[in-house]
């Protein structure tokens, strides 16, 4: 680091003795006390008159320095505190070696499986799947980096009650429309409709509790299959696992919306 290294360079013109050869090291701050590296001016008190000479000398000429921030004299310890830029280009310097010591032994790599962001194709892709999706290229591009196996896959949910909901209400509300007859993009077309079946379903819950003040402290999800809706997904649901050729067909039909979308 230059700040050690001129360092080295001044106490080398302020005293005779001073070796040519690096003596001091940066060494991590200790835990609890405030600085980046740590200088031990135990090693040049012969050279400097004592330890708290030595330490005062490091400390005045490195407060000077224009990579540090500050410095804090503990005993014969100089605790240093860089500036950001130079904190950086410390760390930074040599990327290639940065990055080779962070590679691990053979022994300790592994085969990973990394799957996202697993988006729905009941409703459109949001900010929470871009979140997911930087969130995943970051890991797998990390574990590559120290030496895993990393195998990235995106599990697209394309089955199960959810997507029963929005098949359930274009068959009940969509009078045949098409993304290119609306206009809409396939993927919020489709989101329409979820939207479309659980404002028909919150509706169809109001007026059981009405008719039921028994359901009053039961959630919607409770009262799910209570509902005539619920009940017309669900056989849904079952019919699409049965293999039922027109709810395949509507399902394969809104699915490719929302790709193409």
């Amino acid at each position: 680091m230059r700040f050690l290294t001129e360092l080295e360079a001044f106490l080398r013109s302020e005293f005779a003795g001073y070796p040519g050869e690096a003596v001091l090291t940066a060494d991590p701050c200790p835990p609890g006390q405030k600085g980046d590296f740590t200088v031990n001016c135990f090693k040049i008190a012969r050279f400097c008159g004592n330890p708290a000479a030595a330490a005062a000398t490091v400390a005045a000429f490195l407060a000077k320095h224009a990579d540090v921030e500050s410095v804090e004299t503990v005993k014969a310890f100089v605790n240093i505190t860089l500036t950001p830029r130079a904190l950086h280009a410390a760390g930074a310097s040599d990327v290639d070696a940065l990055l080779a010591r962070a590679v691990l032994p053979e022994s300790e790599r592994r085969k990973i499986l990394i799957e996202f962001s697993a988006p729905n194709t009941n409703k459109p892709q949001h900010l929470g799947h871009v979140r997911n999706n930087t969130l995943g290229m970051s890991l797998a591009s990390l574990l590559k980096r120290v030496g895993h196996e990393v195998i990235q896959i995106n599990l697209v949910n394309d089955r199960g009650i959810h997507i029963c909901k929005s098949m359930l209400a274009y068959k009940k509300f969509g009078n045949g429309v098409t993304p290119e007859s609306s206009g809409i993009k396939g993927d919020h077309l489709v989101g329409d409709f979820y939207v479309k079946f659980n404002q028909a379903l919150s509706e169809e819950i109001k007026a059981l509790r009405a008719a039921h003040p028994e359901f009053a402290d039961r959630d919607n999800d409770e009262l799910f299959l209570e509902t005539g809706l619920g009940k017309e997904a669900q056989q849904m649901l079952r019919d699409w696992e049965a293999g039922d050729p027109e709810v395949r067909a509507l399902w394969r039909k809104m699915n490719s919306w929302v790709f193409d979308g």
